[in-house]
């Protein structure tokens, strides 16, 4: 075995501190200063889902234990979060997933999944609708002037409502639901202060809420002119209340 691989097998069952920092020399973390704050497990068994937490505000993200035990997916997510690009093998993978386990907090799916669907129900059921086609150009542009429009925090403070009662939803024709990442989140962290939207992203992904493309970005266009306007978005699917 390698220097690294000694390390990781040093103890059989680390304690969470001595865990965080043989996770951190596997994964070869403290060759651009960054360590290891903490982990999270959603389930249970090779379905599990893997979050880790690093010391530069950055969340490693694995939606299954065994996408992280591919060498090529964990070096993947490494250089994405911390810009290292390890030589790593299935054996140091698996270690690294024990270290995780060692160190991480277990929670059940079902408690994390349920407080997600809570907080979608809750501003899905709160704030306006608006319905369109967002494939009619015009029909597009003037719900997203409508939304350019609308300052749920501040309408918030001044009716001493929730934010999620001053904002508002697009519904496509299809019945597909576009919600204002932003929005959502200020929605959570009325409850949740900590959240960031990397992690409040992981969490509703995992109950059905998808973000469009690699960003989130959903933009329109004005009508004979160059204007455009474009937030990031979830889109919930039609029915998805029906089906928690």
């Amino acid at each position: 075995m390698s220097a690294v691989d000694d390390l990781a097998a040093m103890q059989a069952q680390p304690d969470p501190i001595t865990a965080a920092e043989q996770l951190g020399a596997l994964l070869d973390l403290a060759s651009v200063g960054i360590t290891v704050r903490g982990a999270r497990i959603y389930g249970k068994g090779r379905t599990a889902a893997v979050e880790i937490d690093l010391s530069n505000g950055e969340i490693m993200t694995f939606d299954q234990v065994r996408i992280m035990m591919r060498p090529a997916e964990l070096v993947a997510e490494l250089a994405a979060c911390a810009g290292v690009v390890p030589k790593i093998n299935g054996r140091q993978a698996g270690l690294a997933y024990t270290l995780v386990r060692a160190l991480g907090e277990h929670r059940a799916t079902t408690d994390a999944n349920g407080v997600a669907i809570e907080w979608g129900v809750s501003y899905l059921q709160t704030a306006d609708v608006l319905d369109l086609d967002m494939a009619n150009q015009a029909e597009r542009w003037a719900a997203f002037e409508r939304l350019n429009r609308i300052d749920p925090h501040s309408a918030s403070r001044e009716n001493a409502t929730s934010l999620a009662a001053n904002g508002l939803v697009l519904r496509h024709q299809d019945g597909t639901r576009l919600v204002r990442a932003g929005w959502l989140l200020g929605h959570v962290r009325q409850n949740e202060a900590a959240i960031g939207q990397s992690d409040l992203a992981h969490r509703m992904a995992r109950v059905g809420w998808e973000r469009p493309g690699t960003s989130g970005r959903i933009k329109a266009t004005a009508v004979a002119r160059k204007a455009t306007l474009g937030w990031n978005f979830y889109t919930v699917p039609e029915g998805w209340q029906a089906d928690r």
